[in-house]
């Protein structure tokens, strides 16, 4: 037998399977079968996210085989998990050779649908998801688009072979911008969440999850934790994405109202960097559970620190960055909110909203305040120095 192209026929079976989103435990199991078929004393398989490695010994042989490969790229592809099963079965069964085995192999990574036939897919998924989380002809309609957005973003990604962190980063930041825009745009009562939710279904990494799970319950806790931590780190850069892509939003709205109060246009870039900063770590601060109040707290904080960076490292007034900043935490909804419920003679809901409201307005003006002591301090402390 040809040893050596027995080694890369198994490894060549437990590469695709990892590169094609199958369990190490499978991958392992398949390589151990094909060498097994040697008759040899001594196999051994061992796989990790990263790399596998394979081992074969025996008394008739001069020195054992040892093979170690690394894998740097990973995907879902069950067709070609599928495939690779159904050849190692035959090659084990004895209906196939194994030089005829290396070259079906060889093969399987052929793609068995079309980019046109993925951008369909992931706009069905988004298009389904919306109708399946509630939402009604808008939320579809809106969805559909999204999705649109999505496809194209993820195909353009793809060509650019951009890694998985900036691909995810870029894709969901695309989804949130697609969604702000067609609320505000077209369907005003649209349901925002509906349409982002069911976008990002495509990219959540239920796969890496599922994996974990089976590869820890096979005893394999170096590759389920491996994969628990993609998924961690999948998750992260899509939420990550969708604030960055609201924060753009908010840049393009602050930049707007900048316009619109005279602010001088040198500094027009920076107002909107500190809008979108302040939209950025109020949308942070909901995601990690903050209430409105507390959250309004950090945005004005952060919109506050960032306006007396920009006002001494430009040497401007730290009103020019401020006024137009801190445009995303003033309650504005609140505020309609009470006119809409007192027209109504709802008084209870009118009287709630007020009440929020005033805390909202508070704790601005508390973070502003405690922003320009942070800076009234250093200010002392550099004229001690100078003293």
């Amino acid at each position: 037998m040809d040893y050596r192209l027995l080694m890369d026929t198994a490894i060549l079976a437990g590469e695709i399977m990892l590169k094609s989103g199958a369990e190490t435990y499978r991958a392992e199991d398949t390589m151990a079968h094909i060498l097994k078929v040697s008759g040899l004393e001594k196999v051994e398989t061992y796989v990790t996210m990263t790399g596998i490695m394979a081992m074969i010994d025996d008394a008739s042989l001069e020195r054992p085989y040892s093979v170690i490969n690394r894998v740097d790229t990973r995907g879902t592809y069950l067709d070609r998990v599928m495939k690779v099963n159904d050849i190692s079965r035959r090659y084990c069964a004895g209906e196939l050779s194994l030089e005829e085995a290396n070259a079906l192999l060889k093969k399987v990574e052929e793609k068995q649908y079309s980019i046109k036939d993925y951008n369909i897919a992931i706009i069905l998924i988004t298009v389904g998801f919306a109708m399946f989380f509630g939402g009604g002809m808008k939320e579809v309609l809106g969805a559909g688009i999204v999705g649109i957005v999505e496809a194209f973003l993820i195909t353009l990604c793809k060509r650019l072979r951009f890694n998985t962190i900036i691909h995810n980063i870029v894709t969901s930041a695309g989804i949130a911008g697609a969604s702000y825009l067609i609320f505000k745009l077209a369907f005003l009562k649209m349901d925002m969440d509906i349409v982002i939710i069911s976008a990002i279904m495509p990219l959540v990494p239920g796969v890496a999850i599922t994996n974990a799970i089976r590869d820890t319950l096979q005893g394999d806790y170096l590759s389920g934790s491996a994969r628990m931590l993609v998924a961690v780190v999948k998750a992260s850069t899509i939420a990550l994405g969708i604030g960055l892509g609201l924060a753009v939003c908010v840049f393009i709205s602050v930049f707007g109202f900048a316009v619109i109060i005279e602010t001088p246009r040198k500094y027009l870039f920076q107002v909107g960097i500190v809008g979108a900063i302040g939209g950025f770590v109020y949308l942070i601060s909901e995601y990690f559970g903050c209430e409105n109040v507390l959250a309004s707290f950090l945005s004005a904080f952060a919109i506050a620190i960032v306006s007396h960076a920009f006002a001494r490292i430009l040497k401007a007034p730290v009103i020019i960055f401020l006024i137009a900043g801190i445009l995303p935490t003033v309650p504005g909804a609140g505020m309609y909110r009470i006119v809409h419920y007192i027209i109504e003679g709802n008084n209870r809901r009118a009287g709630f909203y007020f009440l929020e409201t005033l805390k909202i307005a508070g704790v601005i003006a508390l973070a502003i305040f405690l922003a320009d002591m942070v800076f009234g301090l250093f200010k002392l402390i550099d004229k001690s120095k100078k003293i």
